[in-house]
């Protein structure tokens, strides 16, 4: 399956319980549970509940600590709930 490009990522927070909630070009709205990343060597710093706050964007992808730990934006709108489904 290939990411298109009206599925760019243009907004990031992060929410409580390690979840991210992540805005598209598309309009949809997701929300993914980051917490079984945080087992993984790369991911282990986010541990730390400031650091996992500061997420940003950077041209549409995800990242921790100016571009140090980054995560695919498709994993994120592939794997992730669309905040439609919370509302039905």
């Amino acid at each position: 399956m290939m990411f298109e490009k009206n599925n760019r990522m243009i907004a990031i927070w992060a929410l409580d319980n390690y979840g991210i909630k992540a805005e598209f070009l598309n309009g949809e709205t997701k929300i993914y549970d980051f917490k079984p990343h945080l087992k993984s060597p790369a991911f282990k710093p986010l541990q730390n509940k400031e650091l996992f706050n500061s997420v940003a964007l950077d041209r549409g992808i995800p990242v921790w600590q100016n571009g140090e730990i980054d995560i695919a934006p498709e994993v994120i709108y592939y794997d992730g709930v669309s905040v439609s489904s919370f509302l039905n």
